[in-house]
């Protein structure tokens, strides 16, 4: 994921994708400002129709024996 926070206007879907290597595989889950959403467990996490309530910040988590990577992504809602 990019570090540079993403518009997205009200009523849109976003998907976002973590992007993590290693051996063994890492497994995934995902939280929404500093809370895990506990529905989340892949690569990709997605919000349809979002409301002004869905910005924030949202952390991927990508855990494997090696250790844990997490990238976080900041979404602002518009409205417009």
């Amino acid at each position: 994921m990019t570090s540079d926070p993403a518009d997205v206007a009200l009523s849109q879907n976003i998907t976002l994708v973590c992007q993590a290597d290693g051996l063994p595989e890492p497994s995934f889950s995902w939280k929404f400002n500093g809370n895990l959403l506990k529905e989340a467990v892949q690569n990709t996490f997605t919000v349809t129709n979002v409301v002004l309530e869905d910005s924030g910040n949202y952390t991927c988590v990508a855990t494997n024996d090696q250790g844990v990577k997490e990238s976080t992504r900041v979404i602002n809602i518009e409205c417009k």
